[in-house]
């Protein structure tokens, strides 16, 4: 749970997010334990070419990555604790 007063977004701070995402499929598999959520994303560039797609997520663990089907390996993309 987070203890740190969240900063504020201003307007003027504000800028387009170059990425569109057309669908969400979601894959639940509950467990008393653990859930597993698999999510599969329909994603298409809407803004500036080199601009890094950046997700957002609290208490979660990632399992993998995958990119047009083909698995992402460590070196291909950045995970951090916080942003």
């Amino acid at each position: 749970m987070r203890t740190d007063t969240p900063q504020p977004i201003r307007l003027a701070d504000y800028a387009p997010y170059p990425f569109a995402i057309d669908t969400t499929d979601l894959e639940f598999n509950l467990d008393p334990t653990a859930t597993n959520v698999r999510t599969t994303l329909k994603v298409r560039r809407t803004g500036e070419a080199n601009a890094p797609m950046v997700l957002n997520g609290e208490n979660l663990e990632l399992v993998s990555l995958t990119l047009d089907g083909t698995p992402l390996d460590d070196h291909a993309y950045v995970l951090d604790e916080k942003p």
